[in-house]
C-alpha cells in the first residue's frame, strides 16, 4: 500500500522527487556517522600499573578503545609524546610502554583518532622524597683500655672508651674488691655485692666525659675487672692490675666506739684498745681487766685498709 502511494508519487510530482532525493540523502550520511562515532569511540583510561615507577620499568596502561596499533595513535606523560620504540605493545585495552630516561612526574593520556582519554597520575620513584628514619638503639658504655694497666691503690686511672655520658650525674665506676670466700653471693646481684665503687665524698672522681674517665683507684679495690655503670646500663668489664695487695680494715660497732669514749681506751694494742696512761704495759689492753674481760669489742674484718689509721678516733 505505502509502495504504490510512493511509485504513484514519484511519477507524478516533480516536487515529491526533489524532496525525496535530499531526504535520502541525509538519512544515509546520518546513518554512516552513527556507525562510525560507535565503531571510533575515544579511548577511555582504567589504570596505570605500576602507578610509582622509574626510568627503565615498563609500565601497562589498562583501558578500552586504543585501536589495534600505535599506528597515529600515541601515549603521552606529563606532556612528553613517547617515542615509538618505548611502545612494547598496543591492543585495544592494553598498551605496554618502557620509561624513558627523562620521565617525569605527571598525567597520563592515550590519543587516538578519536580523539584524547581521560588522565590518570604518574609519580617517578626517583622524585619521591624518602623519609630518613633514624635507628634509635640503646648505645651501653664500653671501656677499651687503661692508663697505665698497673696502678697502686689512691693513684689515679684512666679509662679510655665510649658512651661514658657527657657529665657524671649518677654514674660510677666500680672496682673489684677482694671477697671474703665464707660469704655467699646471690646469681642476681653478683657484680655489686663483688665490686667496690669510686667515692665521691673522697673526690676519687677527677675528670668525665663521653670518651675518658679519670678517677683515684679507692681504698680495698683488688686486680680484676673494672666497669662504669651509668643510666643507660653497665659497661663490659675489663682486667686492671692492683700493684699493692690489699690489707685488712677492722670496722667496730658504734656501740664499740661508744663504750671505748667513755672508759677512756684511746690507744691500738695487739687487736684491743688500751688506756693511753698504760700504752707501754701490756696489762693495760682492753679485755685484760675484770671490769672488761667479760666484754671484749667484737669486730669485723673488711679487706681493703690496715688498722690503725681507720680506728675511730674518740
Amino acid at each position: 500500500m505505502i509502495r504504490t502511494v510512493l511509485v504513484k508519487l514519484l511519477k507524478t510530482s516533480p516536487l515529491f522527487r526533489l524532496v525525496l532525493i535530499p531526504l535520502a540523502f541525509i538519512i544515509f550520511a546520518g546513518l554512516f556517522l552513527v556507525i562510525d562515532v560507535l565503531a571510533h569511540k575515544k579511548p577511555e583510561l582504567h589504570l596505570l600499573e605500576p602507578a610509582i615507577a622509574q626510568s627503565g620499568e615498563v609500565v601497562v596502561i589498562h583501558g578500552d578503545h586504543f585501536g589495534t596499533s600505535p599506528q597515529d595513535n600515541w601515549v603521552e606523560i606529563s606532556g612528553d609524546r613517547l617515542s615509538a620504540n618505548t611502545i612494547l605493545e598496543w591492543e585495544p585495552n592494553r598498551i605496554m610502554v618502557l620509561l624513558p630516561e627523562t620521565v617525569q612526574d605527571g598525567l597520563v593520556y592515550v590519543a587516538t583518532g578519536a580523539g584524547k582519554s581521560n588522565p590518570l597520575i604518574f609519580a617517578n620513584r626517583s622524585n619521591i622524597p624518602v623519609r630518613n628514619v633514624v635507628q634509635t638503639s640503646i648505645t651501653f658504655p664500653e671501656i677499651t683500655g687503661f692508663n697505665p694497666p698497673r696502678v697502686e691503690t689512691g693513684k689515679r686511672l684512666v679509662i679510655s672508651g665510649k658512651n661514658f655520658g657527657l657529665s657524671r650525674e649518677d654514674s660510677r665506676v666500680l672496682f673489684t674488691w677482694q671477697l671474703d670466700p665464707a660469704i655467699p653471693l646471690s646469681p642476681q646481684n653478683r657484680i655489686s655485692q663483688s665490686t667496690i665503687p669510686c667515692s665521691e665524698t673522697l673526690f676519687e672522681y677527677e675528670f668525665w666525659s663521653d670518651q675518658e674517665i679519670r678517677v683515684r683507684v679507692p681504698d680495698g679495690a683488688a686486680s680484676g675487672s673494672v666497669y662504669v655503670q651509668t643510666s643507660r646500663g653497665l659497661s663490659n668489664g675489663e682486667p686492671v692490675q692492683i700493684i699493692n695487695q690489699p690489707g685488712k680494715k677492722t670496722v667496730f660497732r658504734s656501740t664499740d666506739v661508744h663504750r671505748i669514749a667513755q672508759c677512756g681506751y684511746n690507744q691500738y694494742c695487739r687487736g684491743r684498745w688500751k688506756h693511753a696512761a698504760s700504752a707501754n704495759s701490756p696489762t693495760g689492753c682492753l679485755g685484760d681487766t675484770a671490769q672488761h674481760r667479760d666484754n671484749p669489742f667484737r669486730a669485723r674484718t673488711l679487706p681493703g685498709k690496715l688498722p690503725g689509721n681507720d680506728i675511730p678516733s674518740v
